[in-house]
């Protein structure tokens, strides 16, 4: 028979060595950027600011460990840290390299973001675009897909069992409703600004 004893808790901060905190100090950073702002972030954003200061406290800088750990995640760790400094104010975000908030990545070019809310196809507004112009060759892009369907849960309000629906498709299957070329335009120009056509 095998004893599984728990694992023992680690000392406060305040008795770690400096190279633990350092790591340790890495590994908090990740946890926020992994948390895209949510609230369990201000759980690991305490506890990076906790051994920011105890390292400021011994001298110990951590520049370099940061740079170091950008080049691992391809994160911008210095602008993350500076996030977490700030917050609430500013809730941190985790940037990749090129200055793209990772977690707003378009899904189609990998190049721009796509707006917070949008939670079907995430797409930046050139991808948006494309989109909207494939329903007049029904070519679809990547992670996309074509289909009309009987299911009126499956579709957009005003589109009818002969619309041609798109979607975003994952290994698990589609994303559902499926939306309309209309759907679509009204997306691109809510982005925009610009006043919805009236449903008619």
């Amino acid at each position: 028979m095998v004893e599984f004893r728990d694992t023992p808790p680690r000392p406060a901060i305040r008795f770690r060595t400096s190279d633990e905190l350092l790591e340790d100090l890495c590994i908090a950073l990740r946890h926020v950027g992994g948390c895209h702002g949510h609230k369990g972030a201000r759980e690991y954003i305490a506890e990076t600011l906790e051994i920011a200061a105890e390292l400021d406290q011994r001298g110990v800088s951590f520049v370099e460990r940061l740079n170091r750990l950008t080049q691992e995640t391809g994160w911008l760790m210095a602008r993350l840290f500076d996030e977490c400094r700030r917050s609430p104010e500013t809730p941190p975000e985790a940037f990749d390299i090129d200055g793209v908030r990772r977690w707003l990545r378009c899904l189609y070019c990998n190049r721009a973001e796509h707006p917070k809310k949008d939670h079907l196809l995430y797409a930046c507004d050139g991808c948006l675009e494309k989109m909207i112009e494939s329903f007049d060759t029904l070519n679809s892009m990547g992670h996309t897909v074509f289909f009309r369907t009987y299911d009126r849960a499956s579709r957009c309000n005003h589109a009818d069992e002969d619309t041609v629906l798109l979607s975003f498709r994952h290994e698990e299957g589609i994303n559902a409703p499926g939306r309309c070329k209309r759907c679509l335009q009204d997306e691109l120009a809510d982005r925009r600004g610009a006043p919805k056509r009236p449903v008619v």
